[in-house]
């Protein structure tokens, strides 16, 4: 199976480049770029992969060979993406089946993109994207987006979360609005970490008038967790520190949710600490990844 190392040694030589070279160009040493060639160490963090793809004049998705479909569950869910974009492509257009979404229809669809059950997920998104509206149509969105992006198709993928920013506004709820924010930074890819993080920010401080919302209070949260680690991957650690005190706080005041939160992100201490271990593998700080491991269920 093809790694990221393999794909990274094979570009570099079709650029006619050294790894000294590469190393130079990628702010980091000779030694780490011929161990990642060699498959002694992995690429973990977003700034390193994005800095080698900038390097190699790739995206980060051909540099992770993210677009590969070899996978063969990936492939039987994969059969659903010409529906998925006719169905973004219909709504776009104002074009909505008249149907009704029967209830729980969509906590299904979410509950099981949550488990990884993308075939079934995707199965289901078609209709749903053509008749859902409101606050489920948002949350449609946001798992579209998220299991687009993972199975190689990150323009689509931003389709999806920019019908989800546009479906928010007509609703005008700022909890439902900041979820499509929440969406829209995570459709960017890792080369606009920058943008992500500043997105982040922007639509938390949107939120600020609106923290007596204990739903809006939650997503705030999501979205300085989403601005530390797009900060962190730009090699912001102050900035990304910031954003997590920030989100700590709180979930400290909320606790844990009643079952799975809003848009059913989990929201409460927990999940911070699980983002506190991934923004700091980002910072490569692995004690801090450990510290915090050992504080969590």
């Amino acid at each position: 199976m093809e790694t990221t190392g393999d794909r990274i040694r094979v570009w570099r030589r079709r650029r006619g480049m050294s790894q000294q070279t590469l190393a130079g160009l990628s702010g980091v040493s000779q030694a780490y770029v011929s161990q990642v060639e060699r498959g002694l160490k992995t690429v973990e963090r977003r700034s390193t992969l994005a800095r080698f793809a900038a390097a190699l004049n790739l995206s980060v998705a051909e540099l992770t060979g993210t677009t590969d479909t070899a996978d063969p569950v990936r492939e039987e869910a994969n059969r659903f993406v010409p529906a998925i974009r006719e169905a973004l492509l219909m709504r776009e257009s104002g074009d909505r089946l008249d149907e009704q979404v029967a209830p729980g229809e969509v906590a299904s669809a979410m509950l099981a993109e949550a488990r990884c059950e993308y075939t079934a997920t995707m199965a289901a998104l078609p209709r749903l994207l053509r008749t859902a509206t409101g606050s489920d149509l948002v949350d449609l969105c946001r798992i579209a987006m998220f299991i687009l992006k993972n199975h190689g198709y990150p323009d689509l993928a931003r389709d999806a979360a920019r019908l989800g920013v546009a479906e928010a506004r007509r609703c005008g709820d700022p909890a439902i609005l900041g979820v499509s924010a929440f969406t829209w930074v995570h459709s960017l890819p890792v080369e606009t970490c920058d943008l992500a993080a500043r997105s982040a920010q922007t639509a938390a401080d949107e939120l600020q008038p609106y923290l007596g919302d204990p739903n809006a209070r939650q997503i705030y949260g999501m979205l300085h967790l989403s601005a530390g680690l797009a900060s962190a991957a730009s090699g912001r650690p102050s900035d990304a520190r910031a954003h997590v005190a920030e989100a700590r706080a709180e979930a400290e005041l909320l606790g844990e949710p009643d079952g799975y939160g809003v848009s059913m992100l989990v929201f409460g201490p927990a999940n911070v600490g699980v983002w506190r271990m991934s923004i700091a593998a980002e910072l490569g700080q692995p004690d801090e990844v450990v510290r915090v491991s050992e504080q969590l269920h």
